[in-house]
């Protein structure tokens, strides 16, 4: 795919967010679209992102580097 998207739980004390979306381009770029406070503003806005970018979800498994 030429983009592909990732919202993850920050483990950190420097974060005053606790979850990040970040979009990552097939050259190797990668951003950072947004920080939500609780899991479930991360879910919606991830949901908002697939959406956005019309990219469709993946299992883990079906998930290769």
């Amino acid at each position: 795919p030429d983009i592909s998207l990732s919202t993850v739980e920050l483990i950190s004390n420097y974060h005053v967010d606790s979850y990040e979306t970040c979009i990552f381009y097939a050259n190797g770029d990668s951003e950072i679209l947004k920080r939500y406070k609780t899991q479930e503003d991360a879910v919606l806005g991830h949901i908002e992102y697939e959406r956005k970018y019309n990219l469709k979800r993946i299992s883990r498994s079906e998930f290769k580097v």
